[in-house]
């Protein structure tokens, strides 16, 4: 995606310090329609912990106006996944 001219935010959102650690998805996928898909997985051991990277990830996902797609399975629920595709 560098060089191209977005009047959207990017997948350069995510790869941010957050104010503890830096996010760096799991996946990133663009699918057939163009959109953008990011998967950050957490164990449920990790999942409450996550809640920056969570609240970046929506933030990106509110702003793209439906360009982009986030979503952070957990505990093997892969199925929330396809749900977001949708």
């Amino acid at each position: 995606m560098l060089g191209e001219k977005h009047q959207q935010p990017t997948l350069a959102l995510l790869l941010v310090s957050n104010p503890t650690d830096r996010f760096y998805p799991d996946f990133v996928c663009k699918l057939k329609d163009g959109r953008y898909l990011v998967v950050e997985y957490k164990g449920a051991h990790l999942y409450k912990a996550a809640e920056e990277n969570r609240q970046i990830g929506e933030l990106w996902e509110k702003r793209s106006k439906g360009q982009c797609l986030f979503v952070m399975p957990t505990d093997r629920k892969h199925d929330v996944i396809l749900a977001k595709m949708k």
